[in-house]
């Protein structure tokens, strides 16, 4: 599950395409106002970024994170909250 693997996220970032000064890969992304954001997306979804910095936004099929960069390194304590079939 994608929570469960920081490589994922660091492949993602690594194979970035930049749009408006965000990083996304799948889906569709329209920014505005909005920077340093990484958008990742393995459900095909339509991501809209307004007004926002930093975030790290990643979609699968049957679940949707939005954190801070700068949280990022923490989400194994939500990742131990999560029912086991999310994880």
């Amino acid at each position: 599950m994608i929570f469960r693997s920081g490589r994922l996220l660091r492949s993602c970032c690594a194979r970035r395409i930049l749009y408006f000064k965000n990083a996304f890969r799948g889906g569709s992304v329209f920014a505005e106002e909005a920077e340093g954001n990484v958008v990742f997306d393995v459900s095909g979804r339509t991501t809209a970024l307004f007004g926002v910095r930093d975030l790290i936004v990643v979609h699968t099929a049957d679940a949707t994170l939005v954190c801070a960069k700068e949280c990022a390194e923490n989400l194994k304590s939500l990742v131990k909250k999560l029912p086991p079939n999310l994880r």
